[in-house]
């Protein structure tokens, strides 16, 4: 028969006891005093995890510690404005403080390191943000607004407001090719500023973040008569690579304000794609059941000499096409990368600039004069924002646009055709260029039955 021991029974009883009250008190952090023998630093990596399992409710995926940062920071902000104060820079201003407050530490410091290229702490930043206005856009206001460290560097980005309500799948489209861009394996090219975020203000207005390029514009140097034929050049460059990373969706907008030449590496940055494309695959395909895919494709072209051609010898807008094709090769071997986007190989991409190019000359070169007026009429003038934009700074009336397209269409076909002639290899990607034309001609004269 057992025995019941009374003392050995009672101590059992109460290390039991004192076991469930030290999984409680680490479970909730119940804050016991520093000489109890039951206290477990809150610091141990059992404690830590039981800890934010509790809190999981609350944001799965912050840590403890990032919630006190967080406070700490939004209590230290201090928004200064400068320059005139209206309705939109108080919008921003407020827009700015509530997404703060709702993104964690970790989170708002990845996206200001990403924008800023330069690693940043919160506990570096003195909580002061200036805001200004630092220029109007097409469909935007732009805000530079700087971050203060308590080592006194000031940390700049560009907060841009759309105007327009929503978001939209347009507006969509533009974030989406931002964010491809700027990841990290794609970023190192440059083409355009770094996307950070995007959210939306109480009105409904989309507000993104990006990276800050310091330097002018192509339109202020060419205001100051700066803007060189190598400024253009590299300018045509960066709209090619911009295109063929997106899989031959070239944006559309190419005018002098969107183009800024950093200061401190002299790379041209497009600073805003904006949200149009010239689709070159899809302008390929249509010319299977109408032949409308001239048209876009010469009004691209157009679209690019209105602004960068000059008197004479505009090759070089083509060959900077070829060239931003050789960069973007050399990159993607360099980082290993396969594809661009739309899961296209860089063989496919080349193929179809070929066709492209082949194709624009052979029609401009073919079109009868009723028909060329009509496509300066009807097709380029009658609805091209990009021309008209042009031709409202120039104070142009019908009569000298008309005069002024067809002036620029002769030279967009003078181009075509030297380039793709004797001048084509002067570019590494014209290698094969000339026997895939040849190739193109005999299949012509097949078809012809020579």
């Amino acid at each position: 028969m057992l025995k019941f021991r009374k003392v050995y029974n009672l101590k059992i009883v109460l290390l039991f006891i004192a076991g469930v009250f030290f999984l409680n008190s680490s479970l909730y952090a119940i804050d016991l005093p520093k000489n109890t023998n039951l206290r477990v630093p809150l610091s141990t990596s059992q404690t830590q995890n039981r800890l934010e399992k509790a809190l999981g409710q609350i944001n799965e995926k912050t840590p403890i510690a990032d919630l006190t940062s967080n406070r700490d920071f939004v209590n230290r902000i201090n928004i200064v404005f400068e320059g005139e104060e209206d309705n939109l820079l108080k919008e921003v201003s407020s827009s700015i403080q509530t997404w703060i407050e709702s993104v964690s530490v970790v989170d708002l410091e990845n996206i200001l390191s990403d924008i800023l290229k330069n690693t940043v702490s919160l506990t570096d930043l003195t909580g002061e943000i200036k805001i200004e206005f630092y220029e109007k856009g097409a469909h935007k206001n732009v805000y530079r607004v700087t971050f203060y460290s308590t080592y006194g560097m000031k940390f700049p980005i560009i907060v841009a407001l759309k105007e327009e309500l929503g978001i939209g799948r347009i507006q969509q489209n533009e974030t989406e090719d931002l964010k491809w861009l700027s990841t990290k394996k794609r970023k190192g090219l440059g083409l355009t500023p770094v996307y950070g975020a995007s959210f939306k203000t109480k009105n409904g207005k989309t507000i993104y973040l990006e990276e800050f390029i310091e330097g002018e514009t192509a339109r202020k140097l060419e205001q100051k008569g700066e803007l060189t034929r190598d400024i253009k050049r590299a300018i045509i460059k960066t709209i090619a690579e911009i295109g063929i990373m997106l899989g031959n969706n070239f944006p559309k907008d190419v005018n002098y304000g969107n183009f800024v030449i950093d200061r401190y590496t002299n790379r041209v940055v497009m600073v805003d794609i904006g949200n149009k494309r010239f689709s070159l695959p899809q302008a390929i395909r249509r010319k299977h059941y109408d032949s409308m895919h001239h048209d876009s494709m010469i009004a691209f072209l157009l679209g690019i000499f209105v602004n960068y051609a000059e008197k004479d010898d505009n090759a070089f807008i083509i060959e900077a096409f070829f060239e931003g094709a050789d960069n973007v090769e050399a990159f993607l071997q360099k980082n290993n990368i396969k594809r661009v986007r739309k899961d296209k190989t860089m063989m496919q991409t080349k193929e179809e600039i070929i066709e492209f190019l082949e194709e624009s000359v052979g029609y401009l070169s073919n079109v009868s004069i009723a028909q060329k007026e009509h496509l300066i009429r009807q097709k380029l003038l009658s609805d091209n924002p990009y021309l008209y934009e042009y031709f409202k700074r120039n104070n142009m009336n019908k009569v000298e646009q008309e005069e002024f397209v067809e002036a620029q269409l002769a030279k967009v076909e003078k181009a075509l055709k030297e380039t793709l002639g004797h001048r084509v290899s002067r570019s590494a990607f014209s290698k094969g260029i000339e026997t895939r034309l040849n190739k193109l001609e005999n299949q012509k004269r097949l078809n012809r039955g020579l």
